[in-house]
This record gives C-alpha cells, sequence and structure tokens, in this order.
C-alpha cells in the first residue's frame, strides 16, 4: 500500500535513543488535577518499543529526531495538556508548539487503545 512520509523519515534518520525519563523531566504541564493520567501516559511511554516512542515524538513535535543536547534543548519546550472530557476523541498534538493534547481518558487501557490507534493512522493530525 506504500509508506507512509512519517516511515520514510524514521527509516532515513534511524530510531533514536529516548530515554522517557529524560522526557518526563523536560515536559512541562499546562494542566492541572491530572496525575492519575499523566502517570499513566509516562507507564505507556515506558512501554512502548523504540519505534512507537520515535512516533509519538514525531506526532508531537514533527521530528522523529532530538537536539544534540537532547529533550531539554527542544524549543518551545514539549508540554502536555488535557482538554475535553469526550473520551471518544484522539490524542492530537500542535507540533509548531510541541504541544501534545490528550482527553481526560478514564482508564489507561483507553489511553494506549486513542494513542495505538492515533499513532498507527496519525497523517492528517497534529494540524489543528
Amino acid at each position: 500500500s506504500g509508506i507512509t512520509y512519517r516511515e520514510l523519515a524514521l527509516l532515513i534518520a534511524g530510531y533514536p535513543s529516548l530515554d522517557p525519563d529524560e522526557w518526563r523531566r523536560n515536559t512541562r504541564m499546562n494542566s492541572s488535577d491530572c496525575d492519575e493520567l499523566m502517570s499513566w501516559f509516562w507507564d505507556m511511554v515506558k512501554d512502548m518499543s523504540t519505534e512507537d516512542r520515535a512516533k509519538l515524538l514525531h506526532f508531537a513535535t514533527g521530528s522523529s529526531r532530538l537536539p544534540v543536547s537532547g529533550f531539554a534543548a527542544i524549543s518551545p519546550k514539549f508540554n502536555i495538556s488535557v482538554q475535553g472530557d469526550d473520551i471518544d476523541h484522539l490524542p492530537h498534538a500542535h507540533t509548531c508548539g510541541n504541544q501534545l493534547v490528550i482527553p481526560r481518558y478514564i482508564s489507561k487501557e483507553l489511553l494506549v487503545e486513542k494513542f495505538q490507534v492515533a499513532l498507527s493512522n496519525d497523517e492528517g493530525f497534529g494540524f489543528a
């Protein structure tokens, strides 16, 4: 069926080593009262393969590679907003601001499911 631009970018650039703990330390939260959801999110990131972490980074920032100095050098700083209670919605991103927007999912399983759908069908997402 062909290759997507994202798959091509990953094939050309390779898969970077994306440390979930460094990523978390260098992430700004734009929302409050979402500790459990963020715990699920970071557990999901830790459980991801290197390839899926690169896809998530690309989904949120438009690049599957980090600057030489790592997550700390991403500008603007990688940030997450939790918005909306419609759990049928997929997560989306504003790549120009390195922002990931996550609905208030009610379980870790639902969060993982929605991210799997978003990352496997991401062409067109992130341009909201």
